[in-house]
């Protein structure tokens, strides 16, 4: 049987070798026959507060189902099961009146639970919950959990339903979240169709375990498995394959597969446990986590450089690994600015929350800061990913809804909102019942790998009844990605379509060429996009405004069919008011104010390249005509000006100072003029208003010709 936190999938709860497991149950099968029910319990609790869940359930089974000693027999009893049934053989009654028999036949199901035996926990506990003991007001809720890992998700919304119901447990919350899982998992629209997902070979997965698969270089991976030939200090006490060390995998020179796995070269694997870890993009430094197996809290993340081609002894990271919290799985970002890491340390949410330390160009860490929500719950997040292609952070956690255990999650990082999005279930086949973790995405987004215990352990040791469901690597194949965009170009004003508008797609980042398409005669336009594309898209039309926006593929990690429509503006046959045009007084200056509004202007007139405008400056009708003429042509010539240092070439725009000839209608002097005396503050803010600034478009070109050039 592989170690206990093979078992449990590193969620780190624990981190004792099984090789304890062996040994206790040799030494009980030596012993038990001398032992009476009070000694039985008593090394029952022992192996079980030790972590040796293997050894709980040998003297728990021999205290219910087998003899004791001469002395203090146990003998059987007959017992109803949960739902009412009898069961034959194993099945036996609880003394509810003797708490130390209570106690052991729980601990006996948290066992078999954490030795994920999920059959043999759902028998367990389903006599535990028959016994109503109020001292254990949580084990509906762990009954609930193994029936989902079980995958009978109908049996199981009912106890969690129950459970809720009767109130006084501490996991109500979770509850809440695992009925709802329910639900989820048995929607069939959670399956992903075309996922191919494959256990890999006997190469990978030889041994008791294997976990913690990542990438190492651009053609390889690593993983760590408990097999034969692992690290050992001492062969006597040690036995090398129930510990864990990471193991190299070569991409084989065809492409199609990988070589042989190697042991991994180096100090980094030791007589302790080694599993998750992130390469630094230089290949010279390497991050993993490294457990004690007699100290459940000592799991800490070690670092490792290359010298020589050969990996240094490894140290824990001061600063990072906290005493007595768990520190584990780290993962870099693609610049190796970030590590993003799990741990259960103060300050998270729930159990194992998802963290992140900022990394300096000198290497060193910055303080850890924790993700917060939609990404960590109060139940366990871990096995962080960082995908830096798409922008999106994988995880596993059993705080979301999900299928049973932990799951697979994705978040896309939002640069405009500065957050996190909703986390998102990868479905089926990716997800399981079980614990599925581990999760890594090949820069394609159609291949990669991840770990899960969704099948029973057959390298295992199977004797006292212990069939467990051990990690595993898996590969999956997801179909190759495809996205289409398409939409209507639409009359603002009248909300017709517009036939025959010209459509121009052009690659932000410059890496592709742009492209054209002309709507049809019902104004629908239709392209695809590929990979990691981010397009600025225009949409055009004679005698219209353009419009415009932003469509990308980043961040997208599954098909997907965009929209997006365009609403053209006509163009008046009139001037258009720029307002907040401010001057200083009597002079042409632009204030900065007036700055800010010509930078939009020069915006509009960018996108509207088959355009040339004219800028046309007015004064009020006070001073002489030839003055305001003159000031009026000086501000027109500094808008230019200014449009011009922008990027506008000069021949393109041009300056047009009116003075006091073209006033606002029903804004004439002598009108102006009679309110100077009845109503001053109006005959101020008619004055204001003929000082003003404009444009108005002289010539148009076709769209697909522009005649607008930028001076850069």
């Amino acid at each position: 049987m592989s170690k206990d936190v093979l078992t449990a999938n590193q969620t780190g709860k624990n981190m004792k070798r099984a090789i304890y497991i062996v040994c206790l149950l040799t030494l009980a099968q030596l012993t038990v026959f001398s032992q009476t029910r009070k000694e039985l319990i008593e090394l029952g609790d022992q192996a079980f507060k030790k972590g040796n869940y293997g050894s709980a359930v040998y003297f728990y089974k021999k205290l219910f189902f087998g003899t004791a000693g001469k002395n203090d027999v146990t003998f059987p009893y007959e017992v109803v099961s949960y739902g009412g049934k009898k069961k034959n053989n194993d099945s036996k009654s609880i003394n509810t009146s003797d708490e130390n028999e209570v106690n052991a036949l729980n601990r006996l199901a948290e066992s078999y639970r954490l030795l994920h035996d999920y059959k043999n926990a759902e028998r367990y506990y389903s006599m535990a919950v028959a016994n109503k003991s109020l001292l254990f007001p949580d084990v509906k809720y762990y009954y609930g959990v193994t029936l989902m890992n079980n995958k009978k998700y109908t049996e199981a919304e009912k106890n969690f339903e129950e459970y809720i119901a009767e109130g006084g447990g501490k996991q109500v919350q979770m509850a809440e979240i695992q009925k709802a899982g329910c639900a989820f998992a048995a929607n069939d629209e959670n399956t992903v169709e075309g996922v191919v997902v494959t256990e890999l070979d006997s190469n990978f997965n030889k041994g008791t375990a294997a976990l913690g698969i990542t990438y190492f270089t651009d053609n390889s991976i690593a993983f760590a498995s408990a097999r034969k030939g692992n690290v050992v200090v001492d062969p006597k006490k040690e036995v090398d394959y129930y510990t864990t060390d990471f193991y190299i995998a070569n991409e084989n020179e065809e492409g199609n597969g990988f070589d042989q796995p190697q042991h991994l070269v180096g100090f980094i694997n030791s007589n302790q446990n080694e599993g998750g870890g992130a390469m630094a993009v230089d290949r010279t430094t390497f991050y993993f986590t490294r457990w004690n197996p007699e100290n459940p809290s000592e799991c800490n993340i070690y670092v490792s450089k290359m010298f020589n081609r050969r990996w240094l002894e490894p140290f824990k990271i001061d600063g990072l690994n906290m005493d007595g919290f768990r520190t584990m799985q780290p993962c870099l970002s693609l610049d190796n600015t970030k590590l993003y890491f799990a741990s259960d340390r103060p300050g998270g949410l729930g159990g194992l929350d998802i963290w992140m330390c900022k990394i300096d160009e000198d290497g060193n860490l910055g303080n850890p800061e924790n993700l917060g929500a939609p990404i960590n719950t109060v139940g366990d997040e871990l096995s962080p990913f960082m995908h830096q292609q798409s922008n999106t952070l994988f995880f596993s956690s059993n705080g979301h809804i999900g299928f049973g255990g932990l799951d697979v999650y994705k978040t896309h990082w939002s640069t405009d909102d500065a957050a996190w999005g909703a986390p998102a279930n990868l479905g089926a086949p990716v997800n399981s019942s079980t614990d599925d973790l581990h999760y890594i995405l090949d820069k394609s987004q159609v291949t990669g790998f991840f770990t899960s215990d969704r099948k029973h352990c057959t390298d295992c040791d199977s004797t006292q009844d212990i069939t467990p469901n051990c990690s595993r690597v898996y590969s999956f194949q997801k179909p190759n990605l495809h996205f289409t965009l398409s939409g209507y170009v639409y009359d603002a004003e009248t909300e017709e379509i517009i036939p025959n508008a010209l459509v121009t797609f052009k690659d932000v980042r410059g890496e592709a060429e742009p492209f054209f398409i002309t709507t049809d005669e019902k104004g629908y336009y239709h392209t695809d996009l590929t990979q990691d594309q981010e397009l600025f898209i225009k949409a055009q039309k004679v005698k219209y405004f353009a419009d415009a926006g932003t469509v990308n593929t980043l961040g997208l990690t599954e098909s997907a069919d965009l929209e997006k429509d365009f609403f053209l503006r006509p163009i008046p046959t009139g001037e258009i008011e720029i307002p907040g045009i401010e001057y200083d007084f009597d002079k042409a200056t632009l204030r900065p104010k007036s700055m800010e509004i010509l930078d939009k202007l020069y915006d509009f007139l960018a996108l509207n390249d088959n355009l040339i405008v004219e800028i046309k400056s007015h004064t009020d009708c006070r001073g002489s005509d030839t003055y305001n003429q003159k000031l009026s042509q000086e501000r027109a010539q500094s808008c230019v000006d200014y449009l011009v240092t922008k990027g506008i070439k000069r021949t393109h725009i041009i300056p047009q100072g009116k003075g006091e000839s073209e006033p606002v209608p029903g804004h004439d002097c002598e009108t102006i003029e009679k309110l100077k005396k009845s109503d001053p503050l109006k005959y101020d803010e008619m004055h204001q208003r003929n000082r003003r600034t404009a444009f108005r478009v002289v010539k148009e070109g076709d769209p697909s010709a522009p005649v607008l050039e930028s001076n850069k």
